[in-house]
C-alpha cells in the first residue's frame, strides 16, 4: 500500500488496484476511470492524500488495520459497555457498539486461542464521512455518465461488452463432495454457526439510483423487454436439458446471470417488474428468474459484494430444480397433501443437488442453498430443521423471494395476491419467526411496502404506479401519475417523489377490478 499525494495523481482510463481515502472507504475499484473531475473534486474537498494498494494487498485486511486499534484480552474487563464495535483478527464483529462485555465473554475467547481483539475507531476519528461523501460525488459522476450512453443507444445495456464484465468475474467453485446431500448434512450438524458476511466493494454502489431518473424511454424498455425474454428462453431451455439428458450448459446460466446483474444495475426496478409479469413459460421456469431478481436485488440492499450477487443468482435460479424430479400432479395438487405426499416435495432440494452432480463449474454456495432455502429461522423449515445462526444467509434471501414470487402467481389451488398483500403476508411471517426479519427489511428496501409496478390511490384522488421504493421510507415511494383527479389519463412523465411532496400520500393500493387496462406493462415507467 502506498500513500499518494492527490497533487501527484494523473488521469487514468482505469486504475488497477483499489484507491482508498484515508479512513479506508473505497473510493475507486479496479477498472474504474480516475479521470480529471474525480481529480478535481478531491481538491475541492480538501483531500490531501489517497491510499492505493498493490498487488498483494488484501482490501478487507487494509481496511480491518486502518479502522480498528488491537488490545490485549486481559485489558478488558466485565461489564464494561463499548462505545464502538469489537472484532477479531479477521475482521469478523464479536460484539457490537453500546454491547456489554459479560462474565463468560473474556473465558470464551480464551477458549478459542484468541489473545487480541481490535476494536473500531469512532468514524470522526477515521473521517470515514468525508471518504464515502467523495466517493459518492463519484459515483454520481459515473451515473450521469453511464445514463447518456443510455439514451444514446439503450441496446448497449446490454451489449456483449457490458456482460463480459460480469461474466469474467471468477468465483470458488464446489467440489464433488459439495454436490453430495448427505456430506452437507454432515458438515452443517458438525459446524456450531454458518458466518457468510458481505465482502468487498458493495454491489449496491453500481446500481443506479432510479430517483433521479426521468422517464424510461420506448427504446429502453424493449431492450429490457427483449433480454428478459432471453433470460426466460434461456432458463426454459436449461430445465428441458436437465430433465431429458441430466445436465445442461453452464454458459447458459452464466448468460441469464449477466443479464439479471447488468439490468438491476441500470434500472433495477424494470428488471423486477418484467420478472413478475406473467408470461408464456412453465411456472418453474418464471419462478425462478423472478426469484433470482429479487434475490440480487435484496442481498444489494444488505451489502453484498459482486462476486457474492453472481453467486447468488446461481443459486437462486437453480434453488427449485428439485422439482423438476416430481409428477406434475402432485405439484398442482388442489386438495390438502397427505403427510407422505408432503414428504416428497420436501424431497426436492435432495433431488435438486443430486441433479447438478454432472455438472462442474458451480459456485460452491449453490448447493448450500438449494439444501437450505426452505429452512426457517424458528427451526421448522425443511429438510433438516435447522434455526437462523445455521442457515447460510444466501438461503435466508432465497426464501423471501421464492414466498414473494409463488404469492404474486397464481397456482392451480389459489388465485395470485397482490404485491402489497403478498408483502403484508410476508411480514406476518417474519413475525412469526419463518423468515429473516433482515432480509424483510431488505426487501422492503428494494420494492416499499407498495410494490413496484403496483397501483394506488393517492390523498388528492388521482391514480399512480408506484415507481421504486425510498430505502428511508416504505410508506412514500417514488410514483408516477397514470390518471389524474378527474379520471384522464396523464400522457407526459409525471414523476413524483412522495418523501419530497410531503402533502400528498398513499391512501390505499387498488384491487383488480379497479384498475385500467394499460396498453404496455412498463407504462409510468
Amino acid at each position: 500500500m502506498r500513500q499518494i499525494s492527490v497533487t501527484e495523481l494523473t488521469p487514468m482510463p482505469k486504475v488497477q488496484y483499489p484507491v482508498l481515502h484515508t479512513s479506508s472507504v473505497p473510493i475507486l475499484m479496479p477498472g474504474e476511470e480516475l479521470g480529471e473531475q474525480v481529480i478535481e473534486i478531491m481538491k475541492t474537498m480538501g483531500i490531501e492524500k489517497v491510499l492505493v494498494l498493490d498487488g498483494g494487498d488484501k482490501l478487507e485486511k487494509i481496511r480491518h488495520t486502518i479502522t480498528t486499534t488491537p488490545v490485549a484480552v486481559q485489558s478488558i474487563g466485565n461489564g464494561q459497555k463499548l462505545n464502538q464495535g469489537m472484532y477479531d483478527e479477521n475482521g469478523v464483529l464479536l460484539l457490537g457498539q453500546d454491547g456489554i462485555i459479560s462474565e463468560d465473554f473474556i473465558p470464551s475467547l480464551q477458549r478459542r486461542g484468541i489473545t487480541t481483539l481490535y476494536l473500531r475507531k469512532p468514524d470522526e476519528e477515521l473521517g470515514t464521512n468525508q471518504g464515502m461523501l467523495l466517493r459518492t460525488k463519484i459515483l454520481d459522476l459515473k451515473a450521469a455518465a453511464q445514463e447518456e450512453l443510455i439514451a444514446q443507444d439503450p441496446k448497449m445495456i446490454f451489449a456483449p461488452q457490458n456482460l463480459k464484465t460480469i461474466r469474467d468475474i471468477k468465483l470458488y467453485t464446489a467440489t464433488l463432495e459439495d454436490l453430495q446431500p448427505h456430506k452437507i448434512r454432515r458438515k452443517l450438524n458438525q459446524a456450531n454457526a454458518i458466518t457468510y458476511r458481505p465482502m468487498g466493494e458493495p454491489f449496491e454502489n453500481s446500481v443506479l439510483d432510479i430517483r433521479k431518473r426521468t422517464a424510461v424511454s420506448v427504446e429502453e424498455k424493449k431492450a429490457y423487454a427483449s433480454a428478459v425474454e432471453e433470460c426466460l428462453s434461456l432458463l426454459e431451455g436449461m430445465f428441458l436439458d436437465l430433465v431429458t439428458t441430466g445436465k445442461f450448459l453452464t454458459l447458459n446460466l452464466e448468460d441469464i446471470t449477466s443479464m439479471i446483474i447488468t439490468g438491476t444495475m441500470v434500472n433495477r426496478n424494470l428488471m423486477i417488474l418484467l420478472s413478475l409479469e406473467k408470461n408464456k413459460y412453465s411456472y418453474l421456469t418464471s419462478h425462478s428468474l423472478a426469484t433470482a431478481v429479487l434475490s440480487v436485488n435484496i442481498a444489494s440492499a444488505m451489502g453484498y459484494g459482486i462476486p457474492q450477487i453472481k453467486s447468488l443468482a446461481y443459486s437462486a435460479l437453480l434453488a427449485d430444480i428439485g422439482m423438476l424430479k416430481l409428477p406434475e400432479r402432485l405439484i398442482n395438487k388442489q386438495g390438502k397433501l397427505t403427510s407422505l405426499e408432503r414428504d416428497k416435495i420436501q424431497q426436492h432440494p435432495v433431488y435438486g443437488i443430486d441433479m447438478l452432480r454432472s455438472t462442474p463449474e458451480l459456485p460452491v454456495e449453490v448447493p448450500y442453498v438449494i439444501y437450505q432455502s426452505h429452512e426457517q429461522p424458528n427451526g421448522k423449515g425443511y429438510p433438516c430443521g435447522k434455526k437462523d445462526h445455521m442457515i447460510h444467509p444466501f438461503a435466508k434471501i432465497v426464501r423471501a423471494a421464492d414466498i414473494f414470487t409463488a404469492l404474486c402467481a397464481d397456482r392451480p389451488y389459489r388465485e395470485s395476491h397482490n404485491p402489497y398483500q403478498a408483502m403484508e403476508k410476508l411480514v406476518f411471517m417474519t413475525s412469526e419467526r419463518m423468515i429473516s426479519p433482515e432480509v424483510t427489511k431488505s426487501l422492503l428496501r428494494v420494492v416499499s411496502l407498495f410494490s413496484v409496478g403496483s397501483f394506488v390511490l393517492l390523498s388528492d384522488q388521482s391514480i399512480a404506479r408506484i415507481i421504486t421504493a425510498n430505502p428511508d421510507d416504505y410508506m412514500r415511494p417514488v410514483v408516477s401519475i397514470i390518471w389524474d383527479q378527474e379520471g384522464n389519463s396523464v400522457s407526459l412523465d409525471n414523476r413524483l417523489d412522495l418523501s419530497e411532496h410531503t402533502e400528498l400520500s398513499v391512501l390505499r393500493i387498488l384491487d383488480e377490478n379497479e384498475r385500467i387496462a394499460l396498453d404496455c406493462p412498463m407504462a409510468g415507467f
